[in-house]
């Protein structure tokens, strides 16, 4: 299955925790932990300096792509409002949102657009979601 992750660069530990439990399961998993060239200002001298770059362009490219083609989305709070603008677009193409409860976040209306769980449960309902979704249709194949 393919599940596309956003959050805020500080949650990028446990984006990365993430995306390596998934990966063990088989699941092909894209987020900026996961791809090099995403990590926001490396190599550049300001952030400003980097978001009027190539490596920008990409990056915004491959989230858009990757959070409106993939199979899943997995939404780690606190979110910024990239995490929370690539939520839109994936609900938008009809792409489940699943979250990370983070009680300090509050999200008021904008929580009705993802499915919470503890990070306890999330893996377990990821791998469920991947049976039901199999019994539907066999797995997107998404160009990277």
């Amino acid at each position: 299955m393919n599940i596309f992750i956003t959050a805020a660069w500080s949650n990028h530990v446990i984006v990365k925790q993430i995306s390596n439990s998934l990966m063990r399961n088989g699941h092909k998993v894209r987020s900026f932990a996961t791809t090099p060239y995403i990590a926001e200002g490396e190599g550049f001298k300001t952030l400003r300096e980097w978001k009027l770059s190539a490596s920008s362009k990409a990056s915004f490219e491959y989230e858009v792509n990757w959070s409106t083609k993939s199979d899943l989305v997995i939404y780690v709070g606190q979110g910024d409002a990239t995490a929370w603008a690539l939520v839109g677009l994936a609900r938008g193409a009809k792409v489940p949102v699943y979250g990370i409860v983070d009680r300090q976040e509050d999200v008021v209306t904008m929580r009705d657009l993802v499915q919470w769980f503890n990070g306890d449960e999330l893996i377990d309902e990821v791998e469920a979601f991947a049976k039901r979704l199999t019994r539907r249709r066999p797995s997107v194949k998404v160009q990277a």
